[in-house]
């Protein structure tokens, strides 16, 4: 009988297209404009981002969870409204 980690050793490598993309959590703080570390670390506990232990002392983050946490960000914004001179409002 096979073990699960000998199927998965048979197998190969995972497919870039199935593993998930990874950045560093300072990097995607700045891609989400948090301002400091311990801002994005509040806001990752608060709306559900997955950080991934990758090191004794480093962290990373989904990118496709800070993707759509930008992206709902921008949902939730109301557009600009400017006045028909096209000045400002």
């Amino acid at each position: 009988m096979q073990t699960t980690q000998h199927r998965a050793a048979m197998s190969g490598p995972p497919s870039p297209d199935t593993v998930p993309a990874l950045e560093k959590c300072h990097v995607a703080a700045a891609r989400m404009a948090c301002g400091t570390l311990n801002n994005f670390y509040r806001i990752a506990k608060r709306d559900g981002l997955r950080i991934v232990k990758v090191g004794k002392r480093a962290s990373a983050v989904v990118s496709s969870d800070v993707d759509a946490w930008i992206v709902a960000r921008i949902a939730n914004t109301a557009p600009l409204h400017t006045s028909a001179m096209g000045g400002r409002p």
